[in-house]
């Protein structure tokens, strides 16, 4: 789950679409993908605090799921990936009107698809030298 025992060199923080040790361009897919977690979880009409452990434990999961197909991360990546999620689920609960929940579900998954294919493509570029 974790780089070569947490031995990472890289830099703690930076712009680029691949891992720094806390806050990367993949940062900003968490915070959106916890604010698309905090609209679709409302609609089951769930109490607060068991929509943010519900919220939690889909951001957990999805960090094994990464680590699953080989996308191995240093643990205050992965650490800091949850609590970016979690900002992005009360960013939502705080301050986006439900009313609004459906258009900007809608509005940030298309953000998040193009997010991640601009990642992706910068992984397939790096990794082909």
């Amino acid at each position: 789950m974790f780089n070569e025992f947490d031995r990472h060199t890289g830099p703690l923080i930076h712009a680029k679409w691949q891992e720094a040790r806390y806050l990367d361009l993949w940062s900003i897919v968490h915070l959106l993908s916890g604010m698309v977690l905090a609209m679709i979880i409302s609609f089951f009409g769930f109490s607060f605090w068991f929509s943010v452990v519900v919220a939690f434990l889909l951001m957990v999961v999805w960090e094994f799921f990464e680590s699953a197909i080989g996308i191995g991360e240093h643990a205050t990546n992965l650490f800091t990936d949850l609590v970016v999620g979690l900002i992005g689920y009360f960013i939502t609960v705080v301050w986006i009107p439900d009313n609004a929940y459906i258009w900007a579900t809608l509005i940030l998954l298309l953000i998040i698809g193009a997010l991640d294919w601009v990642g992706f493509s910068s992984y397939k570029k790096r990794v082909r030298g």
